[in-house]
């Protein structure tokens, strides 16, 4: 096996040409130099392809499909016109911090080939606020990963690094899904792979507005009827009836809580706190830190709701620290 395998990023984009740059840029001068990145446009309607062109760097490849796919089918094109042994994916309004490609491959080389996937901590910059915050990535052992999945546990996509080979096995994204592909290939790869995850920040993803509630709540509930209509045997057996019906929840209480945070955002704090009492009534018993985490910003603006997730991050570290010790 070479030293300096080939690794592959695949960057899906729609009608993002005013911030596709800075997710490339942001690949382009990873430590990490035997790369290729896939940029694939799903039939963009704005000046992506006068952007992408602009690019003058030989790693660069920009495919544009004539008819939208959705991000499933997009990162799916990219998979296929690649060749690294080992794929990334970035959202094209994400960014990676410069060495995150060097410390993931490092690991993932040295790891056990059971080993498919490897992730790592995030910051979330949130663009209306002007604001930035550490998200920690949970460190699940191996046999944890599948359990976790099911209930509920998801990972940002841009944080990741894979095998391609697992990845292959598996089939891919599955493009009928218009939310949650991700979440649906981690069930699937989890099954045949480990994945690990490494305690350091090297991505950083950007939030905007979101689109209105009940956009979010029809396309959510598409891809759980998708979801759950090829899986549901399989999360009867492993998790019970009950609990793959809380599963459908967690997902809809995801996509309830997103809007109420979008809400907070532009200050409309008695819209916000609406959509919580409705989230309550539809989904059931909303997790205590969950409602922590949207009520702070509702309850006390979002100053007080950053500096919360301040403190919480160098208690985290203390603690960290104090158990090494």
């Amino acid at each position: 096996m070479s030293a300096t395998p080939l690794v592959s990023v695949i960057i899906p984009t729609y009608n993002r040409a005013h911030i596709i740059e800075r997710a490339i840029r942001s690949v382009l001068n990873q430590t990490y130099p035997n790369l290729e990145i896939c940029v694939v446009d799903d039939a963009s309607t704005d000046n992506t392809a006068e952007v992408l062109t602009a690019i003058s760097d030989p790693r660069l490849r920009y495919i544009r499909l004539t008819q939208n796919q959705g991000g499933g089918g997009a990162r799916n094109v990219g998979i296929e016109a690649t060749t690294g042994m080992y794929i990334a994916f970035l959202d094209s309004d994400d960014e990676w911090l410069p060495t995150m490609l060097e410390r993931l491959l490092t690991y993932l080389m040295q790891a056990d080939r059971r080993v498919g996937a490897v992730y790592c901590d995030y910051y979330v910059y949130d663009d209306v606020q002007q604001q930035i915050s550490l998200t920690r990535s949970p460190m699940y052992t191996e046999r944890e990963v599948y359990p976790q999945l099911l209930n509920g546990w998801t990972q940002a996509l841009s944080t990741f690094l894979l095998r391609r080979c697992p990845l292959l096995a598996v089939g891919m994204f599955d493009p009928r899904l218009p939310r949650m592909q991700d979440y649906e290939l981690w069930v699937r790869l989890a099954q045949i792979c480990d994945f690990h995850a490494i305690d350091e920040p090297l991505v950083i993803k950007h939030e905007f507005a979101s689109a209105q509630t009940s956009r979010n709540l029809t396309s959510i509930n598409r891809a759980l009827d998708i979801f759950m209509g090829q899986w549901q045997t399989m999360l009867h057996r492993d998790i019970g009836v009950a609990k793959t019906e809380r599963l459908r929840q967690i997902f809809l209480q995801y996509a309830y809580l997103a809007h109420a945070m979008t809400l907070s955002e532009h200050g409309q704090r008695w819209e916000s706190f609406k959509t919580v009492v409705a989230c309550r009534r539809t989904t059931g018993p909303i997790p205590l830190k969950r409602l922590i985490r949207v009520m702070l910003p509702i309850l006390f603006g979002y100053r007080v709701y950053f500096f919360a997730l301040s403190f919480q991050s160098k208690l985290v570290r203390w603690r960290s620290g104090r158990e090494a010790a």
